[in-house]
């Protein structure tokens, strides 16, 4: 299958994780692409996303939850 656009989801948390899909980002400049995922952060956080925006990414991107994370044990 091919496609002839980039579709980039963002996990977004601020109330839950959702990804957000940012399109064509192979058309946008990185602070058009920070500017875009800073929206979908604000829009998520005052659950303003609507389905189209949840939907078609080729490629999620996230992070480590800080839960995940570990310290050496210290006896």
């Amino acid at each position: 299958m091919h496609h002839d656009y980039y579709d980039l989801g963002i996990a977004v948390g601020p109330a839950g994780l959702v990804v957000p899909v940012l399109r064509n980002i192979d058309q946008l400049s990185f602070a058009d692409i920070e500017r875009q995922t800073a929206q979908f952060v604000e829009r998520a956080r005052d659950g303003k996303l609507k389905p189209d925006d949840l939907l078609g990414g080729t490629f999620t991107i996230t992070t480590v939850a800080s839960s995940a994370r570990s310290s050496p044990r210290r006896s």
